[in-house]
């Protein structure tokens, strides 16, 4: 949630998803449910915010068709470092 509403406040198309510890991110307004609606997400908005958050720290999946998982070692202070490094990666690109 905290994702999706900085690129909100941001004005960038940007949804996300989860199960469980599971998650995908994605640049579009609403998030994928098939391939083809995944494949018409901005793929190269995608590589570049990829390439911004593991400047600042953040290693995310290489691709938005692969998933990332959120772990009890995913603390406070982590959530925090994230959501900040969203921010400042969404500004870069």
């Amino acid at each position: 949630e905290g994702l999706v509403s900085v690129a909100k406040d941001q004005g960038v198309p940007f949804s996300a998803q989860s199960l469980g510890a599971m998650a995908g991110l994605y640049f579009a307004e609403s998030p994928p449910t098939d391939l083809e609606s995944a494949k018409a997400c901005d793929l190269d908005r995608f590589r570049a915010y990829h390439a911004a958050m593991l400047r600042r720290g953040v290693h995310l999946p290489p691709s938005p068709f692969e998933a990332f998982f959120v772990s009890l070692a995913h603390d406070a202070s982590v959530i925090e470092h994230v959501l900040a490094a969203h921010a400042d990666a969404l500004k870069a690109i």
